[in-house]
């Protein structure tokens, strides 16, 4: 009877787990499609004015090579768009995107903060986002950040500080506060290669 019992219990949460990763996967599915079909799709290798706003912290991107020469450094970071411009529409949506950044003083920028800027919308490899906005051009920033971002920042600024150098410390901030920041896109890539993507 026991047996039986025992028997039917690991038959119900297989069952279970069945399910869940039936539905977790339809709604990966649903996302990714409705990342698509997103009218920013529409506009791939066209420019744009667009307005976002800040999900992560800018970071410096890898060295990038053109011909002999090291283009200048630039930031990326992930962000929601909310609204672009293009053939006199105006679109409001919110999507995620990532944003490349050439103006320097992107450094300084919160999460939460609204960006206006002058942007190439490109189809990106990346499953998360809908686009890749290149945004050559001096940004404008639309609003000043949150005492709680700015709070954050503090506290960030000093966790970063104390962890010292190095990839072991880079992993620091990510592992306590989702700052990654510090880490390299070749540590990144090591990491990702490793199947330690969660930690980066």
């Amino acid at each position: 009877m026991l047996t039986i019992f025992v028997s039917a219990q690991r038959k119900r949460r297989l069952i279970v787990l069945i399910i869940a990763l039936a539905l977790g996967s339809a709604v990966m599915s649903f996302r990714q499609q409705s990342l698509q079909s997103s009218a920013i799709s529409d506009y791939f290798n066209q420019s744009t004015q667009a307005e976002v706003v800040l999900t992560t912290d800018p970071h410096l991107t890898s060295k990038r090579v053109s011909g002999r020469n090291f283009l200048p450094p630039s930031y990326s970071a992930l962000a929601t768009l909310l609204r672009f411009e293009s053939e006199n529409k105006t679109y409001k949506l919110r999507v995620p995107v990532r944003v490349i950044l050439s103006d320097l003083s992107a450094k300084a920028l919160l999460p939460g903060q609204h960006l206006s800027i002058k942007a190439r919308v490109l189809e990106s490899k990346e499953p998360r986002v809908a686009a890749l906005l290149l945004a050559n051009s001096k940004i404008q920033v639309v609003t000043s950040p949150s005492k709680w971002a700015a709070s954050l920042a503090r506290i960030r600024l000093g966790l970063r500080s104390a962890s010292g150098s190095g990839d072991g410390a880079s992993l620091i901030p990510g592992m306590v506060l989702g700052d990654t920041s510090l880490q390299s896109e070749e540590f990144k890539d090591q990491m990702r290669r490793s199947g330690l993507t969660h930690l980066v």
